[in-house]
């Protein structure tokens, strides 16, 4: 699908009317199906009943509720890697921040430890309409305080611990979180990257390892990453990162990619830089995933979420059909929930995300302070969760 495709979307309307058993609880009628998973893409209607997609094409069943998407796309729910949405622990509410906002599975970053993740599924992922899981901080205390460094003493990471609460909880923890940072881990990482390589291979679990502002280069992390880890923050600007003095990918960063490691493009407040991602994107560079790293900051910006962090990308250089995979199918493969989330296949979960795409010059900032005037942006204007609709708000 080209930009031109999509058509300007219309005044869009809701028809209520009569259920009935022969009717889908709902049907998304007037949009541009686009699922890179089944390869869906052009014009169609979804019909969702009892939480889960049951008919696409080009006309399906009449539904209790229609929905008309009037030309916006209509993308299987999002999902974000890479989000804070453990409220106390520096994050905010998924069913706030994320699900009216496209997202409708939102994995938290390392906010909880093995001391905290009981709580984190009890109050949290337990409690909210948006699909949540987590990667388990490998510091015992998690990231209950910012401004404190929490794997600055190896005394919080106890391997044994965070291996028995992540394998106690198979259903809530993806993997194990580690940022390397000076100013988290201290002037060496690899001690601590070698004990969470310990958990990491004790549970069969990947690591997702926050990179940026290290004292050694990436080269001496990715060298203790195995397939299926994944490096976030990809697209970062800080020192250490994926790119070398002359602005050229590190062939170290190649050699990981082909060996299986994978890179997010985490955006969060200071990971996210127009330069790192033009000079990755003109090496052939791309990511695997692209996530938010979405946090209780985020409350006061209604407009930034995950369809603002793919406007990014877009303004970047990089195509819609480069950018939707990375928030539908290529995370729900990584997940091993590819016929679960991330497509719009019969039986998958009744997940969507439908966006506008806004053509009008737009100001976008990155976390470096360069603004770009994009020639479009995606715009949130409905999500439905397992068949429930969800308004953006005002400012989205």
């Amino acid at each position: 699908m080209t930009d031109d495709d999509v058509a300007r979307p219309e005044s869009p309307s809701v028809t209520d009317r009569h259920p009935s058993d022969d009717r889908a609880d709902l049907v998304i009628v007037g949009g541009r199906l686009f699922d890179p998973a089944s390869g869906l893409n052009g014009p169609g209607e979804i019909a969702i009943r009892d939480g889960k997609i049951a008919a696409v094409g080009p006309s399906v069943w009449p539904g209790a509720v229609t929905l008309d998407a009037g030309g916006r796309l209509v993308l299987p729910g999002l999902i974000d890697l890479h989000t804070h949405i453990f409220a106390g622990y520096h994050g905010a509410d998924p069913d706030v921040v994320c699900l009216p906002r496209g997202t409708t599975s939102a994995f938290d970053g390392g906010s909880a430890g093995a001391r905290a993740v009981g709580l984190f599924g009890t109050t949290v992922a337990e409690t909210r309409a948006t699909r949540v899981g987590a990667w388990l901080n490998m510091s015992t205390i998690g990231l209950i305080e910012i401004n404190v460094g929490e794997l600055q003493q190896l005394l919080y990471v106890d391997v044994d611990a965070a291996v028995d609460a992540a394998l106690a909880r198979p259903g809530l923890v993806i993997g194990f979180k580690v940022r390397i940072s000076e100013y988290v881990a201290g002037g060496d990482f690899r001690p601590v990257l070698r004990l969470a390589r310990a958990a990491g291979s004790a549970a069969g679990l990947p690591l997702l390892v926050h990179i940026g502002d290290t004292n050694q280069p990436l080269g001496a992390a990715l060298e203790l990453l195995r397939p299926g880890d994944v490096v976030t923050h990809a697209y970062s600007g800080r020192r250490n990162g994926i790119l070398g003095p002359d602005g050229a990918i590190l062939p170290e960063v190649g050699e990981a990619r082909a060996a299986g490691i994978r890179f997010d493009g985490a955006h969060g407040r200071r990971h996210f830089s127009f330069a790192t991602a033009r000079r990755a994107l003109d090496q052939g560079f791309s990511l695997d995933t692209l996530s938010s790293d979405i946090s209780y900051r985020a409350v006061t910006n209604p407009a930034f979420h995950l369809p603002q962090v793919m406007s990014k990308l877009l303004a970047c250089g990089a195509s819609l059909e480069e950018v939707i995979p990375l928030v539908t199918s290529a995370p729900a493969a990584f997940l091993g929930r590819g016929d679960e989330i991330g497509t719009l296949r019969t039986g998958a979960s009744g997940d969507l995300a439908i966006i506008e795409l806004v053509e009008e010059p737009t100001t976008l900032i990155d976390s470096d302070g360069e603004a770009i005037e994009a020639a479009r942006v995606l715009r949130p204007w409905r999500t439905v969760r397992a068949g429930v609709i969800h308004e953006a708000p005002a400012g989205a």
